[in-house]
C-alpha cells in the first residue's frame, strides 16, 4: 500500500476553467502530488511549474488544467493524529472559496475528469490520474486567491472516516493560487477584430523555448511597417523594448535573456493596428 498524505490530492480538483470542456490528466508527472502545485516562490508568477501560470484578460475567456496523481492510500497523521497509512475511498472537490469574488461558482466553471469532481483511486497499488477544468469569462482586473475545499474518505478502524481540508491552507500546505487578471486594455490583452495587424503579420513562437540565452522570434509580414517589441514579466512591468523595422517577408528579432530570472515572460508585437502577444519561458 502507498503512503501518500492528503495534501498532495487536493490542489488538483479544482483548478481550471469550463463547464462543459473535457480535460485531459498530464500522466508524465512523476510520483504523487497535484501538478502544478501552489506557488512557494518569494516573488509571485516567478517559477513557470508552480501556481497559475497564465495570465487572465478582463473580459475575455479563461481556461487552466490542473491534474492530480492519485494513489490508493493516504497517511491520517494530520487528521487522526495516527501515524497510519489507510485505504483512500474517495476525494470529492466540495468548494472553492476565493470563486465568488470572480463571479464563478463550482457548478458553473468546473468540470472535471469525474462527474461532480468526485474521484476514487484504483483498488489496489499504481496512481490514477484525474484532472480539472476551470473555465469563464475572467472577471474585473486583479488579483484573486483561491483556496479549495476538500472531502476525502477512507477507510480506518473498520469504517469510512471524513478527512477534510483546506488547500493550499497556509500553514501544513503552503504555498498561493492566485489568478491574475489583466485589464482589458493591456496589450497582452488585445485582440479580435480591433487587433488589424494580425491580418498582415504572423509572430512566431520564440525558438528556443525554454530558453537560457539568445532566443529568436520571427515576424512575417505581408507589409513593410514599424513596430515596438517589448518584454514583460507577469507583473506586467516591462523589461525590455526595441523598435524593430520590417520588411515584406521574414523579419528575426534576437532576444538576449540571460539576466533574466526564471520564469514565464510576455513578448509583445505591436503598432498602430494592434499587438500580437506570446509567452515564453525563461529556464537558466
Amino acid at each position: 500500500m502507498r503512503k501518500f498524505t492528503l495534501l498532495f490530492f487536493i490542489c488538483a480538483f479544482a483548478m481550471n476553467l469550463d463547464v462543459n470542456a473535457q480535460c485531459t490528466p498530464e500522466t508524465t508527472y512523476p510520483g504523487f502530488g497535484i501538478f502544478p502545485a501552489p506557488d512557494t516562490s518569494a516573488v509571485l508568477f516567478s517559477d513557470p511549474t508552480l501556481g497559475i501560470s497564465d495570465l487572465g484578460c478582463e473580459g475575455q475567456d479563461f481556461e487552466y488544467t490542473f491534474t492530480a496523481n492519485i494513489p490508493d492510500s493516504i497517511n491520517v497523521e494530520p487528521f487522526l493524529g495516527i501515524d497510519l497509512n489507510v485505504p483512500l475511498t474517495s476525494i470529492e472537490v466540495q468548494d472553492v472559496d476565493g470563486f465568488a469574488a470572480a463571479g464563478w461558482t463550482l457548478a458553473s466553471n468546473v468540470s472535471c475528469s469525474q462527474p461532480g469532481c468526485f474521484f476514487t483511486p484504483m483498488v489496489s497499488g499504481g496512481i490514477t490520474y484525474e484532472c480539472a477544468i476551470v473555465q469563464g469569462t475572467a472577471p474585473a482586473a486583479g488579483d484573486y486567491p483561491m483556496v479549495f475545499k476538500l472531502e476525502g474518505v477512507a477507510f480506518a478502524f473498520g469504517s469510512n472516516v471524513p478527512v477534510s481540508l483546506d488547500y493550499p491552507d497556509g500553514a501544513g500546505f503552503p504555498g498561493q493560487y492566485i489568478l491574475r487578471v489583466l485589464p482589458a486594455s493591456d496589450p497582452a490583452c488585445v485582440t479580435g477584430t480591433q487587433n488589424i495587424v494580425e491580418n498582415y503579420l504572423a509572430v512566431s513562437q520564440n525558438q528556443p523555448n525554454p530558453f537560457n540565452g539568445m532566443t529568436e522570434i520571427m515576424l512575417n509580414s505581408d507589409k513593410a511597417s514599424n513596430y515596438e517589441f517589448t518584454v514583460m514579466n507577469l507583473l506586467g512591468e516591462v523589461i525590455h523594448r526595441e523598435a524593430v523595422d520590417a520588411m515584406v517577408g521574414q523579419t528575426t528579432i534576437q532576444f538576449d535573456g540571460s539576466a533574466l530570472s526564471n520564469g514565464v515572460y510576455m513578448y509583445t508585437v505591436s503598432n498602430v493596428d494592434g499587438a500580437i502577444t506570446r509567452k515564453m519561458m525563461v529556464n537558466q
